[in-house]
């Protein structure tokens, strides 16, 4: 993975470095725990590329920064900005699927009331990305 951080100053540098020395799922604990506000800084594809540890690690410790920006990251109120939808048009089909479960899943954590808009703004973001991706494969067919 080159382009970690696009930007380049002493944070985003801390990052890459950080994240680059390791394969997505195998990122350790004690990095996580630092990189858990990092999701704004990654490219694009960065973003695709490690989400799925940031996913995992957000299970398994919700009380983390890394559990609260997952779900920011996920949730934004104007997907259609330039930098939203640069980062979310990365995704494969399997991917938006595997983000809307993982989505309706973190909706049942005991506890979560107070994200349930958020939760809720995602999942029928992610989830008309999936009736619009099934809309372009049918008229393809």
């Amino acid at each position: 993975m080159d382009a970690i951080t696009p930007h380049r100053c002493e944070e985003c540098d801390e990052v890459r470095d950080r994240l680059s020395r390791h394969e997505p799922r195998r990122v350790p604990e004690s990095d996580m725990k630092w990189l858990g506000d990092s999701l704004p800084l990654l490219s694009p594809e960065a973003l695709r590329y490690y989400l799925p540890r940031y996913l995992e690690f957000s299970i398994t410790h919700r009380d983390s920064n890394a559990c609260e920006f997952v779900l920011y990251h996920l949730s934004s109120e104007h997907p259609e900005e330039e930098y939203w939808a640069e980062r979310y048009a990365v995704f494969s089909q399997e991917e938006r699927d595997a983000l809307v479960e993982y989505l309706r899943y973190r909706s049942g954590w005991a506890g979560a009331e107070l994200e349930q808009a958020w939760v809720l703004r995602a999942i029928r973001f992610w989830s008309a990305q999936q009736a619009h991706a099934r809309d372009v494969r049918n008229a393809r067919a």
